[in-house]
């Protein structure tokens, strides 16, 4: 219970605001939140609003895709793209859809789409992560790096980010990503403690390594996190 600051940041807009109270337990508050084109902002990579049907058919989707229902979700994904070709958020989704059906390629070739007409967040994020796990670190790192520079609050770049500097034996850099990661994300970015602590030891700082540790298994860890 209290007062809140809500605060949206959009590329190529103005950082909007507004505040929130929470007096009473299970209280909830519907706000609306008009966010400005920044002035001088062109058209040339800003993609164009979904109509009100396309987003539909990506809700639709996305519905299904968390049901793990992949089948359907690209059929509602394939009809948003065939009024809105190249768009970046119906890019990113067939993205994310073709990652989880294990075909890399594909989903490498949504994501950057996305990521190189329109520096989309998401999808320069969801391509850091990818290019991670297959040890393309020069690709993660420049990935990650642009989503930072359009969003510094993006903690889920910054814990990946943290990840590519760790195993590139930066460590000051990694304790930095990871430090700001947690800042940001709070308990959401609990993952990025494995890459503090595995910095923290070493430099040498054993028994920091040790609380971060201890801090995480706290922290409601998922199985994955608990067994690493």
């Amino acid at each position: 219970l209290g007062d809140y600051e809500v605060q949206v940041e959009a590329p190529g807009s103005t950082i909007a605001k507004v505040s929130v109270s929470l007096t009473r337990p299970g209280e909830s508050h519907a706000v609306e939140i008009t966010v400005l084109r920044s002035s001088g902002t062109g058209d040339a990579d800003t993609p164009r609003p979904l109509s009100l049907n396309e987003q539909k058919e990506l809700t639709a989707g996305l519905r299904a895709l968390q049901a793990q229902k992949l089948a359907e979700s690209r059929k509602h994904f394939l009809i948003a793209a065939k009024t809105a070709p190249n768009h970046p958020d119906v890019d990113y989704l067939m993205g994310v859809l073709s990652s989880m059906t294990g075909d890399m390629d594909a989903a490498k070739q949504y994501l950057e789409n996305g990521a190189t007409r329109y520096q989309h967040i998401l999808s320069l994020t969801a391509l850091g992560e990818i290019y991670l796990h297959e040890g393309n670190l020069t690709l993660a790192q420049q990935r990650l790096e642009a989503a930072l520079k359009i969003a510094p609050n993006n903690w889920r770049a910054e814990q990946l980010l943290a990840a590519v500097e760790l195993k590139q034996a930066s460590y000051p850099l990694a304790l930095q990503h990871a430090e700001h990661a947690l800042q940001v994300g709070k308990t959401e970015a609990k993952g990025a403690r494995l890459t503090l602590a595995d910095a923290l030891y070493a430099t040498g700082d054993h028994q920091r390594s040790v609380q971060v540790l201890n801090d995480l298994l706290k922290e409601n860890p998922t199985q994955e996190q608990t067994k690493e």
